[in-house]
């Protein structure tokens, strides 16, 4: 008797450990994904809606994958969740994502230090010779004015310690800022 349960358990929490594997594309696209259609609502935290913790694994109605793509696309009606355009395989990226940040502790860091960054980032970094922010600076990379609203900490601190992960023709200086040259 014991034995079929401990086999049913075992199967069924494989199961369950099998749906949160995504590749990872699947993974990066559901970011582009969840920032072009969940952002403006949730967040870049996933937690600007009270009760929800998006990117912590934490909802109110869900429990498995299928249940959560199926939201994304329905929505949840007399809520504010609306139904999105989208096909299944883009709701399943947005899952991925959504499950592998679940697996990424919120913060990697303790905080930060804005002047400081603001220093490196003009200075030493030589950030502003290709990004802009705040109005000031060149256009030949991406525009940071607005970055802390669509991403999260978490990915701001990683494309700073690995600007190459991010992208592949990043400038040697990034990669040698990453290092302490």
């Amino acid at each position: 008797m014991h034995t079929s349960i401990a086999c049913v358990f075992f199967l069924a929490s494989t199961a369950l450990l099998a749906q949160h594997e995504y590749a990872p594309a699947d993974v990066e696209n559901g970011g582009r994904n969840y920032t072009n259609n969940c952002v403006y609502c949730h967040g870049p935290e996933g937690d600007q809606i009270p009760g929800i913790n998006l990117l912590q694994g934490k909802f109110r109605r869900t429990l498995s994958d299928d249940d959560i793509a199926r939201i994304i696309r329905e929505g949840i009606p007399g809520t504010g969740m609306p139904a999105q355009n989208m096909n299944e395989g883009n709701a399943r990226t947005i899952v991925a994502y959504l499950r592998a940040s679940a697996a990424v502790p919120a913060s990697a860091g303790g905080g930060g230090n804005a002047a400081r960054g603001k220093t490196i980032f003009e200075g030493k970094g030589g950030c502003t010779s290709c990004h802009r922010a705040a109005g000031t600076g060149p256009r030949a990379a991406p525009d940071l004015s607005d970055i802390g609203s669509l991403r999260r900490g978490v990915e701001i601190e990683k494309s700073i310690i690995d600007p190459g992960e991010i992208r592949a023709d990043v400038p040697a200086r990034c990669l040698l800022l990453r290092r302490g040259d």
